[in-house]
């Protein structure tokens, strides 16, 4: 994903550590693709945010979410969200 690559270079043109991870994802019976980051302090020792990207192919059409959180009760409430999702697919 074209999305992936502008962020992770935008993060090592600004010095911005960072780890990354690609996979993906079934939500109501649709596959997304996931890009997770953890975005650190210049000293690696403290996560200062964390970003989710989902995208997927939806009726011809790119549908995407974005997550961002920085403590992992957000994150338990953002991912029961995405997850709880539903999308109507044409057949």
């Amino acid at each position: 994903m074209a999305i992936q690559n502008m962020m992770l270079e935008f993060y090592k043109a600004k010095g911005v550590p960072e780890e990354h991870e690609l996979g993906a994802v079934r939500i109501d019976g649709v596959m997304f693709d996931r890009f997770c980051t953890k975005l650190y302090t210049v000293d690696k020792k403290k996560i200062i945010l964390e970003q989710k990207l989902f995208s997927a192919l939806i009726n011809g059409y790119v549908f995407s979410m974005s997550m961002n959180f920085n403590n992992s009760d957000d994150e338990e409430a953002l991912m029961h969200l995405v997850m709880n999702s539903r999308f109507y697919q044409k057949k």
